[in-house]
């Protein structure tokens, strides 16, 4: 048996990963494992994770990343290193977002814990492997706020090698193959895109507040509150399943604006409204836009693609619970 168990479990899903401990509290990953006997699991001390990560954060989240956290540790194991102990108990939201390939809530857990996770780097690196070049994406041009940093040339300059950028580039270099010193993050992408035969990635939309789709989410709260009544138990199981079903089923579309008369690059995202579902009628309604620099990035890379399929990937952000729409884009 592996000396650390990091599992996740949620209404429909669990999750093993496995860790192992050597003598010299040296840290191996393990990778998934097989569901330990439930006898097994009890004989290891049982340690909650860090409170770093909450679903409960989130206006909307898929179901597989609600799942509770749970960290085992084997008796005897040594886990007295202080780094060791918190890279145990930070992972399991990391992996969890690498599992439901969320990239951009990746490089937002990443970035929160850096410091924690850049001190296994092999591991880390291991983990992140699959989806680094989506996680650099989705950091560097699919949040919600603007960041101009280079993260080819922050990787080769010391004084910025601590920044997330450098860091997932480092991590991301070789599926990048970002050696070439005079290529743009613009250019590496669009070359990276190209050669892609399918890829996904996760995308904040700006400019949800001038379009007021996240108006929908009051509506819904707002119907669905008498239900809980004085049967306060089952009333709230009751929303919060209708709210998953209603949030899970949601459409979504990312489609390019040739004809945008401010930006030619422009790519529109619409979604389902939700009080049109409410009522019976659903409709599309335009809930933003995807960044100007990524979407510049995407139609370079597929100039005759018009569009792309996308799903509601979350609703919320670390920092805003109600606030910050994403989407997953596929191609």
């Amino acid at each position: 048996m592996t000396d650390v168990i990091v599992c996740a479990k949620s209404f429909s899903h669990e999750i093993f990963w496995g860790f192992s401990v050597s003598r010299t509290g040296q840290l191996d990953f393990d990778g998934k494992i097989t569901a330990p006997k439930a006898a097994d699991l009890a004989k290891m001390q049982q340690i909650e994770p860090s409170g770093y990560f909450s679903p409960s954060w989130y206006t909307y989240l898929p179901e597989l990343m609600q799942s509770k956290i749970t960290i085992y540790a084997k008796n005897g194991a040594k886990l007295e290193d202080p780094d060791l102990f918190s890279y145990i108990t930070h992972i399991g939201a990391l992996l969890l977002a690498v599992e439901a390939k969320d990239t951009l809530l990746a490089a937002e857990l990443f970035d929160r814990r850096s410091y924690v996770f850049m001190k296994f780097y092999p591991i880390t690196a291991y983990i992140l492997d699959d989806i680094a070049p989506e996680m650099l994406f989705a950091w560097q041009f699919g949040r919600f706020s603007d960041d101009s940093e280079n993260p080819a040339k922050g990787y080769k300059t010391a004084s910025s090698e601590s920044s997330t950028c450098a860091q997932l580039f480092k991590i991301a270099e070789k599926k990048l193959r970002g050696e070439k010193a005079k290529e743009t993050p613009d250019e590496m992408f669009v070359r990276y895109f190209k050669a892609q035969k399918k890829a996904a990635f996760t995308i904040g939309i700006v400019g949800a507040n001038y379009r007021h789709w996240d108006n929908g989410i009051d509506y819904l709260d707002d119907i669905l509150e008498k239900y809980i009544g004085e049967d306060l138990l089952n009333g709230t199981t009751k929303v919060r399943d209708a709210k998953q079903r209603i949030y899970d089923g949601i459409r979504a579309n990312v489609q390019a604006e040739p004809y945008n008369q401010y930006d030619h690059n422009a790519i529109a995202v619409s979604l389902e409204d939700i009080e049109s579902i409410v009522t019976g009628n659903p409709c599309m309604k335009k809930a933003g836009y995807i960044r100007a620099t990524g979407a510049a990035v995407l139609r370079k890379a597929f100039p005759e693609k018009m569009s792309f399929s996308a799903e509601l990937a979350r609703i919320g952000n670390l920092q805003d619970g109600n606030q910050g729409i994403v989407v997953k884009i596929k191609f």
